[in-house]
């Protein structure tokens, strides 16, 4: 079986722009990260705190809206893309250049969610 590091790996060559990903828990603790370069924010935790607070409030919303379950968080600024979404026992996070083409960068998180979701089902049992 192949490891969740290996998973993320995989994500960020198969999208060029994509130089972050992120699995963290439902507290916000990261499980596995790979960052292709370094962020201004040193501290993993923090962000995987920051990842999980802001899925957390975006299904807040949606469930506020009685909307069906959230699908995936999208946010663009200036110089990031995020996508992020629910998995089981946690959160799945892409963050990518500003100039990342998001419909291939949505079809891989659908994509790859799945593999995610099938290793931490296997983790937790």
């Amino acid at each position: 079986m192949e490891s969740l590091k290996e998973i993320l790996q995989d994500i960020r060559k198969s999208v060029p722009e994509v130089w972050g990903v992120a699995i963290v828990n439902e507290e916000g603790l990261p499980i596995d990260y790979v960052l292709a370069r370094p962020l201004e924010m040193e501290d993993p935790v923090i962000l995987g705190g920051l990842l999980a607070s802001a899925v957390e409030l975006m299904e807040r919303l949606v469930n506020e809206l009685n909307s069906s379950a959230l699908n995936m968080v999208f946010a663009r600024g200036n110089r990031i893309v995020l996508i992020a979404g629910r998995v089981e026992g946690g959160s799945f996070t892409l963050l990518a250049d500003p100039d990342v083409e998001i419909g291939p960068m949505m079809l891989k998180f659908r994509m790859y969610r799945g593999r995610i979701e099938e290793f931490m089902k296997n983790l937790i049992q």
